[in-house]
């Protein structure tokens, strides 16, 4: 079995569209990411937006990790003086949706 490759286009500056990164890629950065500064975590299951560094850090790749289970890792790893009160937040809409 053959395994397919499939790879996103994306404006670049000026317009032009440019290789930004295959689906494998991408879905190597799919996870939960906490952002040290708000204590708050998000989930990153699609390309749509991916958290910047250093800003966020990732937590877990399991995607379908529990927030008990995320603050527990949050906890083990650092990220916070204060992990049980780390809490969702949402991804940014982007301006091009907020039309």
């Amino acid at each position: 079995r053959i395994a397919r490759r499939r790879a996103i286009l994306s404006p670049a500056p000026g317009g032009k569209c440019g290789l930004i990164m295959t689906m494998q890629q991408q879905a190597a950065r799919f996870g939960i990411y906490h952002h040290a500064a708000d204590n708050k975590v998000v989930r990153i299951n699609s390309p749509y937006w991916f958290p910047p560094e250093p800003e966020w850090r990732k937590v877990t790749g399991e995607v379908n990790a529990t927030l008990l289970d995320i603050r527990r890792m949050v906890g083990e790893q650092g990220l916070s003086a204060d992990p049980d009160g780390v809490v969702w937040t949402t991804i940014p809409l982007l301006d091009e949706d907020a039309g």
